[in-house]
């Protein structure tokens, strides 16, 4: 059965080949949306059917600063992707200054692990990447125009694709909050975050189609929280042959892949300059230097519960 979603065809229950280039589908509209002269954007989902999330949710103290009321919470669930959710609109403009700082200056330190390591960056340096890029100046390039991921809690073993206890550092117990937190949003009031990886984009960054299926226990959801410029998000099967859903992701928005979505191939193709930028609303402080690297920079924070929660 084959039917037209967003202008693009499709299949359910079923498999579909690219009939120009004969890649899978998920390959070809990736490269769609990665290429330079893509300038139709009409298919790509904005989210406007929200829900109210529910509203015995309960912030704690320790998340107050960071988060609006759970009553202004906008949540967007994907009928096409059952288990796919956007929860939007939830942080305030100092909690998004919060976390972009917590990203670019302190979980860029060790012991937490970055790709910098691999490219035999002094440890030193890394513990400043912050500092060395203000004394170098914005136009310049430094050490941090060279960070791509951090990983933290367990570490991602990229050559192995496993975690182990021997590749782990305490999780933030700040991330851990708002992780648990915002994990009842879809009913998953046991969630643990133990695990993240940190990507940092340029204008000109993708991540490839792939699935996460490292973690030990694959039931909790993952958790995908932006920063920034806007992305194209891709969200596809449980295979590379059924035609992704395409939709935009901003600063701020919460992300969550749970139940049937949890294992589905997902990929970023585009970062777009959106233009607005939230995190500036009602700052009264000198925040120009991270507004600068906003401009052509997007952060996010993708979150995993590894082992099961009975044992973890």
């Amino acid at each position: 059965m084959v039917l037209l979603l967003y202008g693009v065809p499709t299949t359910i229950h079923g498999s579909f080949k690219d009939a120009k280039t004969g890649m899978d589908i998920l390959k070809a509209t990736f490269k769609r949306y990665k290429s330079k002269n893509l300038s139709d954007y009409s298919d790509v989902i904005e989210p406007k059917d929200f829900r109210t999330p529910d509203l015995s949710i309960i912030i704690d103290d320790s998340c107050k600063a960071w988060l609006k009321p759970v009553s202004e919470w906008k949540v967007f669930d994907l009928p096409q992707c059952p288990g796919f959710t956007i929860i939007r609109d939830i942080f305030t403009a100092a909690g998004q200054r919060y976390w972009i700082e917590q990203c670019l200056v302190d979980f860029t330190r060790t012991p937490n692990i970055t790709n910098l390591d691999v490219l035999g960056a002094p440890a030193a340096d890394r513990n400043c990447l912050w500092k060395h890029h203000l004394e170098r100046g914005i136009e310049k390039k430094c050490l941090l125009d060279k960070l791509r991921w951090v990983t933290l809690g367990y570490h991602h073993n990229w050559d192995t694709k496993v975690y182990s206890n021997d590749m782990y550092t305490p999780f933030p117990d700040n991330l851990g909050q708002l992780s648990s937190l915002v994990a009842r949003v879809v009913g998953c009031h046991d969630f643990k975050a133990e695990a993240a990886i940190v990507n940092y984009y340029h204008m000109d960054s993708t991540l490839a189609p792939h699935t996460d299926h490292s973690e030990i226990d694959q039931t909790p959801p993952l958790m995908s929280i932006s920063f920034g410029q806007s992305a194209i998000f891709l969200l596809g099967g449980e295979t590379r042959d059924v035609q992704p859903i395409a939709v935009y992701l901003h600063s701020g928005d919460v992300a969550i892949m749970a139940g049937p979505s949890r294992l589905a191939y997902h990929a970023v193709p585009r970062v777009i300059q959106c233009g607005l930028k939230p995190w500036l609303a009602d700052c009264c402080e000198s925040w120009t230097d991270m507004d600068k690297y906003l401009e052509t920079s997007r952060i996010n924070m993708n979150i995993r519960q590894v082992y099961p929660s009975s044992t973890s």
